[in-house]
């Protein structure tokens, strides 16, 4: 969700504790305008203080959630999971 994002690792965990198997698993990089996707969230611009304190305070070397600014503009990039699991 917006608020809670599952590592792989987690994921990993989950699918195992439910008795599945990893068949395949992609790791998809994307970016999006920063401003504009700050301006979709559900509390807007009222979020923006907690947002920025959230992404500042993320573990050193996380690869996903990074603010790259760029003068007035910022781009947020991002890195989706994609894993699918089969059972046994």
């Amino acid at each position: 969700s917006h608020w809670s994002c599952l590592s792989p690792a987690r994921i990993h965990v989950l699918g195992q504790a439910a008795g599945l198997e990893c068949d395949e698993e992609r790791l998809i990089p994307f970016a999006l305008d920063f401003h504009e996707w700050l301006s979709r969230s559900s509390r807007g611009a009222d979020a923006a203080e907690l947002i920025m304190s959230c992404l500042a305070e993320r573990t050193a070397g996380t690869p996903s959630f990074r603010v790259v600014e760029r003068g007035e503009s910022g781009r947020l990039e991002l890195l989706y999971s994609l894993t699918r699991w089969r059972r046994p």
